[in-house]
C-alpha cells in the first residue's frame, strides 16, 4: 500500500466516525490495522510545513479549538501562546 493510500485510510477513518464515538488511540490503530510507528511515519510524510499536534482523542477531530462558542461544550482543552490567549 503506497503511502498516499494509508494517508486517506486515515482520513476516511476519522471523518466517518460518529461524534459520539470514544475509542483509546491503541483501538484507533487496531480497527486501522496499523502500528503506531507506521501512523506517525505517514503522518510526517504528509506534513508540508512546521506543524504543532495537540493531544485530542480520535473522535475529537471535529473540534476547532479556536472557536470559543465550541470547546466549552466539548470540554476541549484551550490553548494560550504567549502573547495570545485563545
Amino acid at each position: 500500500m503506497y503511502l498516499h493510500d494509508v494517508a486517506i485510510q486515515i482520513y476516511n477513518k476519522l471523518v466517518n466516525m460518529g461524534l459520539n464515538t470514544k475509542i483509546s488511540f491503541d483501538e484507533f490503530l487496531i480497527q486501522l490495522q496499523m502500528d503506531e510507528n507506521t501512523y506517525l511515519f505517514t503522518l510526517q510524510c504528509t506534513l508540508h510545513k512546521p506543524t504543532i499536534f495537540l493531544k485530542h482523542k480520535p473522535n475529537d477531530i471535529r473540534i476547532n479549538i479556536f472557536n470559543t462558542n465550541v470547546n466549552p461544550v466539548h470540554n476541549a482543552p484551550r490553548l494560550s501562546v504567549t502573547g495570545l490567549d485563545i
